[in-house]
């Protein structure tokens, strides 16, 4: 984030952001929400020294940054997203950003999004958990890995047989979005798999095209 004017000395200082630094990552990965509710009532804004940007969890900050585009922007050389997908919605600043979001608006309204989809989700929903065993499921990649893939799926209509594909494609982008450390390989992954799901899109939309 651009437009703060603080002391760069600060940034570093542990003391002056103790509990940012008392986080481990797996203790976040493991609960992450007792540590969000300290962070939001104790120390909403942090610096985190190793990845060399800041960390905002008070609501009302994230709000006032979301919507201030005078001073804050979310075109940034640091930005995972913007080096995974290039320039899109979720990178593009004024005009372009304002036309992608014309673009994706109507389609993306909560009531347009129940009448496409409510019915199909019950049912995909219902699908997902009849295939669980008795005992011994794993939830997250048995049933909350695979219904918002499916889901997606439904929305743009993609074939349901590249499901297993999409999910492969999708965890290399959210290992990607992570990935401020810079771990070439992670990159080199996502990178691999962003040009396998833009081949996807392109045979997708000369199908429809051809009618």
């Amino acid at each position: 984030m651009s437009g703060w004017a603080i002391d760069p000395g600060l940034r570093t200082s542990a003391s002056r952001y103790p509990l940012v630094h008392q986080i481990g990552e797996q203790a976040l990965a493991d609960d992450p929400y007792p540590i969000y509710l300290r962070l939001q009532q104790e120390e909403p804004i942090s610096w985190i020294a190793p990845l060399n940007m800041w960390w905002v969890v008070g609501y009302r900050d994230v709000a006032e940054i979301l919507n201030d585009t005078e001073h804050f922007t979310t075109s940034s050389p640091n930005s995972t997203i913007q080096d995974t997908f290039g320039l899109q919605m979720l990178s593009a600043e004024g005009d372009i950003h304002a036309r992608y979001k014309r673009a994706a608006m109507p389609a993306f309204q909560p009531a347009a999004l129940r009448r496409a989809l409510e019915a199909d989700i019950i049912v995909w929903t219902d699908d997902l958990i009849s295939r669980l065993p008795d005992r011994g499921a794993d939830i997250r990649k048995s049933f909350a890995a695979l219904l918002p893939i499916r889901t997606m799926i439904g929305l743009f209509g993609l074939p349901l047989q590249n499901l297993p594909d999409i999910r492969r494609w999708y965890d290399d982008f959210e290992a990607a979005l992570a990935n401020f450390a810079g771990d070439q390989a992670v990159r080199r992954a996502a990178q691999a798999s962003k040009l396998e799901f833009h081949g996807l899109l392109a045979q997708v939309i000369a199908e429809v095209r051809a009618g």
